[in-house]
């Protein structure tokens, strides 16, 4: 009983230790859910799916966001978050741009001028492709149905 017990705890405290002092756990949430309520979000990590993309050229200044989707993104909709990249966003630039992908990080809703608010995801931790669009991941064929 006592093994199992400290076992138990022993699992807890190396959870717990996995997450720096001061830094919230990651909430999953949705793009749609980040862009209706970006207040709720604020100064909040996250975990977010998207379509992201990269904007500009080499020589020029790159913007990059994560759209809902590919539709979106390609018709400039609007409907998107920037992303404040780290050195390894910029470098698997080519590897992440416009695919579907996963982030995780700190959301800021940022005021705007208008009273609106600017969408902002940056102190990036987590940066990994999802699925991408060209070989969707839910239309791949199960190993052991081919």
């Amino acid at each position: 009983m006592v093994k199992i017990y400290f076992s138990v705890l022993l699992a807890g405290l190396c959870l717990a230790s996995s997450i720096a002092p001061g830094q919230d756990r990651p909430k999953g949430t949705t793009l749609i859910e980040l862009l209706a309520n970006p207040t709720k979000y604020d100064g909040s990590t996250v975990t977010v799916r998207g379509y992201f993309i990269a904007v500009g050229g080499e020589r020029d200044v790159t913007a990059f966001l994560l759209y809902l989707n590919r539709e979106d993104a390609e018709n400039m909709l609007g409907d998107a978050v920037a992303v404040v990249p780290t050195e390894q966003i910029r470098r698997d630039k080519e590897k992440l741009d416009r695919m579907y992908v996963m982030l995780t990080g700190r959301f800021y809703a940022v005021p705007t001028a208008n009273g609106s608010f600017a969408p902002t995801l940056k102190d990036i931790v987590s940066s990994t492709v999802w699925s991408d669009p060209n070989r969707p991941i839910g239309l791949k064929v199960h190993p052991t149905k081919q």
